[in-house]
């Protein structure tokens, strides 16, 4: 009847012949009786939706099995239809024909989502290289710029614009290793590589960085931590996560106010909070939805984001402080 509808039709014996004719031989649909054999239909489904691929396999349940429930148990192992002996060829060959029609629009729109995953990952790529690229180019210029500011005979414009200049090329240095952190961690989840840190010693040379910054927009920064207080965490990504907070936090608050960091032990490791004089933030969601784009998928938050007032940074691990 099917090979008469111009079908290539291959037939298998048993369930187990039918298995193993499927290792090398890849069908569009196959016919399935339930009453069989060694292997009964049912199990034979099952299998095949355990194999690689076999979840889009159409498959069609043909039997004469008059039980009452033999219908849901056919769907529970993953049929896709079914038919009761004796079959129609009429509608045998209908029933064929929408099941081969699903799943080429299946197969379709697989495809179109194929290519717009690699579409997209080539430009993910094409990006990151574009970003990665900008390092060489403010390399070179923040290194000018620093031997500019080594000439004496520089007038005190000249050294304030200089250092304006300097903070930008920072700030921008900054950003771009943002941007390919982001993409790091999108794509592999970060990687930390973690550090003993003073912080007693460490926050007032990071505060020293962004004096310059701080001394043009009329801005105070001041920092409070007990002496011999220690942080295991990512030196490099926890300068950068906090010098972002400054630079917000000054860029939001008013001329004229202060910006403090300030380092407490818990009882489960430390807190450090970045307080400032603006607005702050309205809704505290926004911060977590950003720190869980930044965390590996792999292992649980080690942050608590509770608003831009009170951060506890990611790159922290959470420990009890080391002893004093």
């Amino acid at each position: 009847m099917l090979e008469r509808g111009h079908y290539q039709v291959e037939t298998a014996e048993g369930g187990p012949q039918a298995l193993a004719q499927l290792a090398s031989y890849s069908p569009d649909l196959i016919l399935l009786d339930i009453q069989m054999p060694e292997v009964d239909g049912l199990e034979v489904c099952q299998r095949i939706r355990q194999m690689p691929h076999g979840d889009l396999l159409p498959i069609i349940f043909l039997t004469g099995d008059e039980r009452p429930d033999i219908h849901t148990l056919a769907f529970r192992a993953g049929g896709d239809d079914f038919l009761r002996k004796p079959v129609l060829s009429g509608e045998l060959i209908v029933r064929i024909r929408s099941l081969m029609r699903l799943k080429r629009l299946q197969a379709e729109i697989q495809g179109e989502r194929d290519n717009l995953l690699e579409l997209q990952k080539q430009r993910e790529q094409l990006f990151q290289f574009i970003v990665h690229d900008l390092k060489n180019p403010l390399s070179a210029i923040q290194v000018g710029l620093e031997l500019l500011s080594e000439r004496e005979d520089n007038s005190p414009a000249h050294k304030v614009q200089l250092r304006r200049l300097r903070d930008m090329g920072s700030q921008m240095g900054r950003m771009i290793q943002n941007i390919l952190d982001i993409g790091q961690a999108e794509e592999l989840g970060l990687e930390l590589h973690k550090t003993r840190i003073q912080l007693s010693t460490w926050l007032p040379g990071l505060l020293q960085e962004m004096e310059a910054q701080a001394h043009s927009r009329k801005h105070d920064l001041a920092w409070e931590c007990l002496s011999g207080l220690e942080i295991e965490a990512d030196q490099d990504f926890l300068r950068r996560l906090l010098m972002n907070l400054i630079d917000n936090a000054m860029k939001y608050s008013p001329p004229g106010s202060r910006t403090r960091i300030e380092a407490h032990a818990t009882s489960d490791g430390v807190r450090l909070e970045v307080r400032d004089q603006g607005q702050g933030i309205p809704e505290p969601s926004t911060l977590s939805r950003i720190a869980r784009g930044l965390l590996s998928k792999s292992r649980p938050p080690a942050a608590d984001f509770s608003g831009f007032r009170e951060l506890r940074p990611a790159a922290l691990q959470n420990r009890p402080p080391w002893p004093c």
